[in-house]
């Protein structure tokens, strides 16, 4: 047998391409490679070694959202998704603008079956890191199916808004749901509304923390450390309304 220390000095066991698990990493276990791309909450040796049941609320490291808008659904006027299923149902869910807004989800707050939604009405209530932001139905419709996965993992609805962190299914009052969705923009448009939306956000921010100048001061020669989260720069009451308005 091969010992340490008869080992070729300067070289690895893996193999140069090898992604180590993080448990390897961490020495728990002595070899384990990775095959989910680091994806843990979703690994069964993951939730064996944390004890955490497969039910458990799902803890997400936090993720950059591409700014992507796939074409083939389209975009209701405060930020959701809408697509016909092939049942002819239409699933509806945040799109990439409102889930970088949000970023984070503690809860969601989600519609019943059997709901009537007219346009204007809420079809789930968000209670994120700014507070709770209620999105309206980018179709008026009855509520058929509502995403129960988001009962325990309501992170999904922000982290993955165009697949997992779907909202709900809806029937169109419209016999056609094409006509529904029709009046909704296609993703090239959708795009440059939220490319718009994000500069009024900003510019909205701006002006806040503006108005606040005086009130902060002057905050790094106490030994205080520098506010980098607009949240808590604006402050949550304030981002709470900016929020708030852009998304309605």
């Amino acid at each position: 047998m091969r010992t340490s220390a008869n080992k070729p000095q300067g070289r690895s066991v893996l193999p140069d391409d090898a992604r180590p698990c993080v448990w390897m990493a961490a020495k728990i276990v002595s070899y384990k490679l990775c095959d989910r791309d680091f994806d843990c909450e979703r690994c069964p040796l993951d939730l064996a070694l944390r004890g955490r049941p497969s039910d458990a609320p799902v803890e997400r490291l936090a993720r950059p959202i591409p700014f992507v808008f796939p074409d083939d659904r389209r975009y209701g006027a405060s930020h959701l998704w809408a697509r016909i299923t092939t049942v002819g149902r239409v699933r509806v869910g945040l799109d990439a603008f409102a889930a970088e807004l949000l970023a984070h989800a503690h809860d969601v707050e989600l519609p019943g079956e059997g709901d009537t939604l007219e346009t204007g009405d809420a079809v789930c209530t968000i209670d994120g890191h700014p507070g709770r932001v209620p999105l309206k139905t980018p179709i008026p419709g009855r509520v058929t199916f509502a995403n129960d996965g988001l009962g325990h993992d309501p992170e999904a609805v922000v982290a993955d808004p165009y697949e997992a962190g779907w909202i709900a299914e809806i029937e169109p009052f419209e016999p056609a749901p094409e006509n529904a969705l029709a009046r909704l923009l296609a993703a090239p448009d959708a795009k440059k509304r939220a490319k718009s939306d994000m500069d009024r956000f900003r510019r909205q921010v701006a002006m806040q923390l503006l108005v606040g100048t005086s009130e902060v001061g002057q905050t790094m020669n106490d030994g205080g450390e520098s506010l980098t989260d607009l949240r808590q720069m604006v402050g949550a009451e304030r981002y709470l309304k900016i929020v708030c308005e852009v998304l309605g």
